[in-house]
């Protein structure tokens, strides 16, 4: 289904980009921004669980206008603390949608739209569909302005454009916003990655990472000549460490065209042009997740996984492993491509030798693990304690899976599922039978998972005596109850400060007041919840609600203080409640006074 709808996409794209061809895709589309466009991130670049969705354009560090790229509708507005933060999706006739998030805020009357939905839902989360007549823009019409909200770390503008068929997004650079791109991809390093039980690299069964140097006589980049040739035997893939410079030489961001070539036989191909929102976690199986995990290394994997759910493929021969089973040289060449034509091609020989070991026919499993196939459905289970549910989608290799009761925390049961190197696509369900739990706390009960060094609680419900939920990460598993409300401070502004010593230097410490906060100027609250997260936050000022905002830190709420209150002392009270029920209530008195008139002097 997946691979049909994939392909109907690069139909209609043929089609939509031929007709863009006549006049060119600028004309057609304009710039979301009124300054020269840097681009910092770009599309298909490796992040976390997901691939980049668009391009990042920098703002320069300012909070600048964000205009429609074209002529359309507002056809649905996001507020959110995480993700996209404040985002804009506008609809365009042409049959694309342009998205513009991390955005400050947006133009006046989307501002007020968006408010008015926060007071009458009393959330602060807005994910509103407005009718297509309500909010229309023509081309170069600002549109809201930049920022930094939602899961950023730094001022800039995300910037997408999808098709509205499907709403896959599509690659920006496709529409002409790299023009200026002349600097062809990096390759940094090689990887050599040997097929599980079939493979060996220097007669070993692991990955090598193989670095990458200008040769000094040829001015050819390649293996260093202080690097013994690999030698490989069996079956065998390939991989890289890399990426493509569009704007600021030292970023490395996604590559548009990857070939893979031994001895003129082309092995694999892949190319970045749409994907889905569906197929986005398939990134973890595109890299090397364990040697993301281990040594955050970002290694694009030249070999289609088992069970592909992502159409970048676009063809390979035995998934793009070669099987070396002759005591000769081999040569390895990558063609990497970006969307302006420049073209980086790499050489590398290797040695090849006849394997002298007995591939795997099958897995092997021992007594604490079970046979999971890649695009099967199928549960596992602890008889009666302990049940997963894997669905086609969710691995993306056959696996011999571990499955064990270990030792306890607090009381409950640990269930040990799978390895934490293993990639998951589409979340598995667990469930861990409550029964050894009072009935008083079996509606407080979550699921804990520890993946590596993390420990995570999961979103989970109680279903006849069965806590459940869902996990995108195998670890260890187990119960614990929620019996604490979250927790609500105000972060007081500093007015004094002492000089102390650190060190060597002197360093201003500001001194907290014990006064009565002023009643002006925007004031801030952390509001966090150890276990089940924060589920509802709610605010009244003199019993009046009012909107609490949420700042970069997602536990960071703001409110900024009418200046028309009356002087006197006015009250804010609080009540945040997690996803299990537990609240806890919170007042801070504040006082308004006037400020005092210095008379002038007479003379």
């Amino acid at each position: 289904m997946i691979m049909m709808r994939y392909f109907f996409l690069i139909f209609t794209l043929i089609q939509a980009f031929e007709s863009f061809s006549q006049i060119g895709p600028i004309d057609r589309f304009g710039m979301p921004m009124e300054v020269p466009l840097i681009v910092t991130a770009g599309y298909g670049e490796i992040r976390p669980d997901h691939f980049h969705s668009g391009i990042d354009f920098s703002t320069y560090g300012k909070s600048l206008p964000v205009t429609s790229i074209a002529d359309g509708y507002v056809s649905r507005i996001r507020v959110s603390a995480f993700g996209y933060g404040n985002a804009l999706y506008i609809n365009h006739p042409s049959g694309f949608t342009s998205v513009y998030a991390h955005l400050a805020k947006f133009s006046p009357e989307l501002n007020a739209y968006v408010k008015n939905l926060q007071e009458t839902s009393r959330e602060y989360e807005v994910d509103a569909f407005p009718d297509s007549m309500q909010f229309t823009f023509k081309r170069n019409d600002i549109i809201g302005m930049t920022g930094n909200s939602g899961s950023s770390s730094a001022p800039h503008l995300h910037f997408e454009i999808r098709d509205q068929l499907f709403e896959n997004t599509l690659n920006p650079l496709l529409f002409g916003y790299a023009e200026r791109d002349i600097t062809p991809p990096n390759m940094t390093s090689l990887a050599i990655i040997p097929k599980k039980g079939e493979g060996k690299v220097n007669n070993l069964e692991n990955l090598i990472s193989l670095p990458l140097s200008v040769n000094k006589k040829t001015r050819k980049k390649g293996l260093s000549t202080k690097t013994k040739m690999p030698v490989l035997s069996g079956w065998v893939g390939f991989g890289f460490q890399g990426g493509d410079v569009i704007g600021k030489a030292k970023n490395l961001t996604g590559i548009y065209s990857i070939r893979l070539l031994v001895d003129s036989a082309e092995i694999f191909s892949a190319r970045f042009d749409a994907f889905s929102f569906d197929e986005t976690r398939c990134v973890n199986a595109y890299m090397h997740y364990e040697s993301k995990l281990k040594s955050g290394k970002k290694i694009h994997q030249c070999i289609v996984p088992e069970n592909n759910m992502i159409g970048i493929y676009k063809g390979h021969l035995d998934r793009g492993y070669y099987y070396f089973g002759e005591d000769r040289k081999y040569k390895v060449k990558f063609i990497l491509t970006d969307l302006a034509g420049n073209e980086t091609i790499i050489d590398i020989n290797v040695k090849g030798e006849v394997p002298k070991f007995e591939p795997a026919s099958e897995l092997k499993i021992n007594p604490n693990q079970v046979l999971v196939k890649a695009g099967t459905e199928q549960d596992i289970s602890i008889e009666n304690q302990f049940e997963a549910h894997f669905e086609k989608e969710s691995l993306f290799e056959s696996a011999a899976i571990k499955l064990k009761k270990g030792s306890k925390i607090n009381g409950s049961d640990v269930f040990e599922l799978g390895s934490i190197y293993m990639p998951i696509n589409q979340k598995m369900s667990i469930r861990i039978n409550a029964s050894n739990f009072q009935d008083s706390l079996k509606n407080r009960l979550i699921v804990m998972r520890k993946t590596g060094s993390k420990t995570l609680p999961l979103k989970s419900q109680l279903n006849n005596n069965w806590i459940e939920t869902v996990s995108g990460d195998f670890g260890d598993f187990w119960l614990a109850a929620d019996t604490v409300a979250p927790s609500i401070s105000h972060i007081q502004t500093a007015t004094k400060y002492k000089v102390v010593k650190k060190g060597r230097k002197k360093i201003k410490v500001p001194i907290n007041s014990n006064e009565t906060p002023k009643a002006s100027g925007t004031i801030r609250f952390k509001i966090s919840d150890r276990l089940s997260g924060i589920s509802s936050v709610q605010a009244t000022l003199n019993g009046v609600w009012f909107l609490l905002e949420q700042g970069d830190d997602p536990a960071i709420w703001l409110y900024k203080l009418p200046e028309t209150l009356d002087y006197g002392c006015h009250i804010i009270q609080i009540s945040a409640t997690d996803n299990i029920g537990n609240k806890r209530d919170f007042e801070l008195e504040l006082e308004k006074n006037p400020v005092l008139q210095v008379p002038e002097k007479t003379k």
